[in-house]
């Protein structure tokens, strides 16, 4: 993930990625759906940790994004993010359908602040 080197810094968080955090987010994310953990225990161990990792920015990125408001950088790091995880074949329809709803609620949101100032 060299594109996103300092990703954290442009989404405002106080912290870097380091493994202890980002195993923490995937596990965060792993007790509300435990497809994640069907899904990486065939992995290799470098795959897994790529793909918690992947799960953890992705977690992290949508709790950043207020209604109307997602940033050119965040919506990149999403999707940079969502289309490695299809392209590894990893399937969570909990996380899709987490990813679609806050993207288009911000969407959603955007038209409706627009609307207001015309």
């Amino acid at each position: 993930m060299k594109e996103f080197d300092d990703w954290s810094e442009h989404m405002g968080f106080e912290f870097l990625f380091t493994p202890e955090n980002t195993k923490c987010f995937g596990e965060l994310y792993a007790v509300h759906d435990p497809a994640l953990l069907i899904h990486t225990n065939c992995l290799m161990p470098f795959e897994r940790c790529y793909v918690i990792q992947l799960v953890a920015i992705l977690v992290c990125a949508l709790t950043k994004i207020c209604i109307g408001s997602p940033t050119p950088t965040i919506r990149t790091i999403v999707d940079f993010s969502w289309r490695n995880l299809c392209r590894l074949g990893i399937k969570l329809p909990m996380l899709k359908n987490l990813v679609a709803t806050v993207m288009l609620e911000a969407e959603a949101g955007k038209g409706i602040e627009e609307e207001a100032r015309a």
